[in-house]
């Protein structure tokens, strides 16, 4: 009703002779967004200090009339102060009131660590105005906390902490004012094809360990669920062997990937694809399957189109691939290789995964889809 009254009065009101209500960043114009900012405050939503010059008479609340008068300033324009004809003094200003802003948090992405790995994250928010911020959780694991005035979030995962977890944190300046956003990690299991390179501030590097140094200590290990961070950071690729009706069923490190004897073809290999944060159609697909000594097959297939689920992941199920027919299968099954994808989409954007995996000719069990 507050906001209806003004606008009803807006052309009854002249332009302020001198002060200019609603000018809340002093730049001698009022905005849309300070007129909204003055509603707010109107309404209570907003602290006062987000915008003193809406309070014309200093009352500590915002009436209906101050909101009509800063919608008159933001039509008619700011006016301008005339200094009188019998004054010779240099005119003093006034201190321009200053706009409290809302603390600001940058994208997140997955953080990745293993078990027993400290981490100390500096939480990625920042103040406009440079003022010191205060942080606070509602949920942490077990054994972590965030420095209240550092922002650093520490905690060492326990050997049973494997999974995703999202933590929530706020960012909360000395006007009050909050923004909040959620850590996604990824603490995986210990992983014997992976030579992690790990820094507490900023996660592990995961590199495969070169081909030829068989690392599969357990074949077919269980798969573990995945954290996902939102687009673009989120931009992820999983490879999938389940057939043809299972599910997806996503690889990981040291899974068997099953080559299956065509009829004319030879063996093939068939694979699920799913990705997120890209263009779903006229997507390419860059495949090569290797041995430390021989290349199983390198294909590329294009134009794809992926189907979108409800989850927002895109997928591709049953893809073939032939393998390359001169290979004795003696030199395959067992073997340990390493399975490159590559997905690019029509705007250029690419996503890549590197998964050791072990072949073999029999049949494989679906993996369940977490």
């Amino acid at each position: 009703m507050k906001v209806a009254a003004a606008a009803a009065a807006l052309f009854l009101l002249p332009a302020a002779a001198l002060a200019c209500p609603g000018d809340c960043n002093g730049d001698g114009a009022v905005t849309v967004n300070e007129l909204v900012t003055g509603v707010g405050i109107a309404l209570g939503n907003n602290p006062l200090d987000a915008c003193r010059a809406v309070d014309r008479n200093g009352s500590g609340d915002v009436s209906v009339d101050e909101l009509v008068a800063a919608v008159a300033s933001a039509l008619a324009g700011c006016p301008a102060a005339t200094p009188t004809a019998s004054s010779s003094a240099t005119p003093t200003s006034s201190p321009t009131p200053t706009v409290n802003l809302l603390p600001e948090i940058a994208p997140l992405g997955v953080y990745f660590t293993y078990p027993e790995l400290p981490i100390a994250l500096p939480l990625p928010a920042s103040d406009p105005e440079g003022a010191a911020l205060s942080f606070s959780s509602t949920a942490l694991p077990e054994g972590a906390e965030i420095g209240a005035a550092s922002g650093i979030f520490e905690w060492t995962p326990g050997p049973a902490q494997t999974g995703p977890f999202y933590v929530p944190f706020t960012a909360t300046d000395a006007g009050g004012l909050s923004a909040s956003s959620q850590l996604p990690i990824q603490v995986n299991p210990p992983d014997s094809c992976v030579e992690a390179t790990c820094d507490p501030a900023s996660g592990c590097e995961r590199p495969l360990k070169p081909l030829g140094q068989n690392c599969c200590v357990a074949i077919d290990p269980p798969p573990v669920a995945q954290a996902v961070a939102d687009c673009p950071q989120g931009r992820v690729l999983f490879v999938g062997r389940n057939y043809p009706r299972g599910g997806f069923g996503r690889i990981a490190n040291c899974n068997l990937i099953r080559l299956r004897e065509g009829i004319q073809t030879g063996p093939v290999v068939v694979l699920n694809f799913e990705t997120r944060c890209l263009n779903p159609f006229n997507v390419s697909l860059d495949v090569k399957l290797e041995t430390a000594d021989a290349l199983v097959f390198n294909e590329f297939h294009a134009p794809l189109n992926f189907t979108i689920r409800e989850d927002r992941y895109a997928e591709l199920r049953g893809e073939p691939f032939a393998v390359n027919r001169n290979l004795p299968h003696d030199q395959l099954e067992g073997r340990e290789a390493d399975l490159t994808v590559t997905v690019t989409d029509q705007e250029n954007v690419s996503v890549s995964t590197k998964v050791r995996v072990v072949l073999t000719f029999n049949p494989v069990p679906d993996l369940p889809d977490l």
